[in-house]
């Protein structure tokens, strides 16, 4: 009888000890899969623009920005490999040909975790979200790479979709991407 108890026991324990195995596995699997990347190649997509833009958004996984700046002050952004993912929001302004100086372009850079998440900013300052908006023109004021901390950024990123709202200000300058509402279909 003893050995029949000592058996049923420790077949018992074999089960409890499998069943505990198991599940520490799914969930250690689970919590690895959520950090894969979503974004595993650069994509560029045309976005609804106005009559006068043409606005571009590009997703550049494994990236990150890295700013540096000149003894002058002035700041300037390069893309170098990393774990992140950079959005580059780009809007360049039709010109009339042969206008000297005529061109106008705006570049706003976002970076974000290549994760699936929900982000929801009311405020970017201090956040440890990297956004930087750039102007390119003939014009005296702001030109050049600039640190956004006004505005709210709203991040739904999965593995089919990247929905993204933000709303940036940089000291009331008039600016063709201070808001944009897009949802963006993924490829695999």
């Amino acid at each position: 009888m003893t050995n029949l108890i000592n058996f049923l026991l420790t077949s018992f324990m074999r089960s409890v000890i499998f069943k505990i195995v198991f599940i520490i596995c799914f969930i250690l699997n689970s919590s690895c899969v959520t950090n894969k990347p979503v974004v595993s190649k650069i994509t560029t997509e045309k976005l609804p623009n106005s009559k006068d833009n043409n606005i571009t958004l590009t997703l550049t996984p494994h990236s990150e920005l890295s700013v540096k700046q000149e003894a002058d002050g002035v700041n300037y952004i390069t893309q170098k490999k990393g774990l992140n993912l950079v959005l580059k929001f780009e809007s360049v302004k039709k010109t009339p040909k042969n206008v000297a100086d005529a061109g106008y372009r705006e570049v706003l850079f976002i970076e974000i975790p290549n994760q699936k998440q929900h982000l929801n900013l009311s405020t970017l300052k201090n956040s440890p979200i990297n956004i930087w908006f750039a102007r390119f023109c003939f014009c005296r004021d702001y030109i050049g790479f600039h640190k956004i901390d006004k505005g709210q950024l709203s991040v739904n990123l999965s593995a089919h979709t990247l929905k993204i709202k933000a709303h940036i200000a940089l000291n009331n300058l008039p600016q063709v991407l201070n808001f944009i509402d897009q949802k963006i279909q993924l490829k695999p």
